[in-house]
């Protein structure tokens, strides 16, 4: 059973815990909770759409979602709309120039988003062998590994989701006993989340991690 997207999104959509107690912080965390969760489904829908091997270049990635962006009506007529407030001198070369770099943006989450679905698999493959530990890309995604299929569970830190408009191409990867970091390393391609791993199993090896 390969951990989707589908999957993901099923996870991601707990409520996070500032939002538990929504009903004495008010209805300002439960806006931007929804307005949060709006935005990672574009683009895991994004991802989704562009999921073919054709597009793992990011090359060709960028080509696709730079054309979206030039043909999105409903997205040029908000960046017309917002500058008509008396503020902005109802100027939008500003908002228009910006477009290019709305593209990059998205390429880069789209990419970010298939990497971290590839590491994940590759975590859900090995899980029951790794010990009680958990798996943290980007301080965005927190994988934790269970004894259910797909043996993963994500979480995502909503406080940090501001983090995902600055990924790029390579991120951090830190593992964790509860909130022990035990070694972070940085991830350029697939091969270093298999390094990570093999470093952990040798310490389930050595006893060091013990499952609960």
């Amino acid at each position: 059973m390969e951990y989707s997207l589908e999957t993901l999104w099923k996870d991601i959509q707990d409520i996070p815990e500032e939002n538990e107690g929504k009903e004495r912080l008010g209805d300002k965390v439960e806006r931007e909770f929804q307005s949060k969760l709006i935005v990672m489904h574009m683009l895991m829908d994004l991802a989704s759409k562009y999921w073919a091997n054709d597009y793992n270049e990011e090359e060709n990635l960028r080509k696709v979602l730079e054309l979206e962006v030039i043909k999105d009506e409903l997205l040029s007529g908000y960046i017309f709309f917002i500058p008509q407030n008396p503020q902005f001198d109802y100027t939008w070369s500003y908002m228009r120039k910006r477009k290019k770099v709305y593209a990059e943006f998205l390429v880069n989450a789209v990419m970010f988003l298939k990497n971290v679905l590839l590491d994940i698999n590759i975590l859900a493959d090995k899980s029951r062998r790794l010990g009680n530990v958990h798996f943290v890309f980007n301080d965005i995604f927190d994988v934790a590994l269970i004894a259910e299929r797909p043996h993963v569970k994500t979480g995502l830190r909503w406080e940090n989701f501001y983090r995902i408009a600055a990924t790029k191409e390579s991120y951090n990867v830190v593992v964790k006993k509860g909130e022990v970091v035990l070694m972070a390393r940085d991830r350029k391609d697939v091969s270093d989340v298999d390094g990570v791993i093999d470093v952990v199993l040798q310490m389930v090896n050595d006893k060091k991690l013990i499952f609960d």
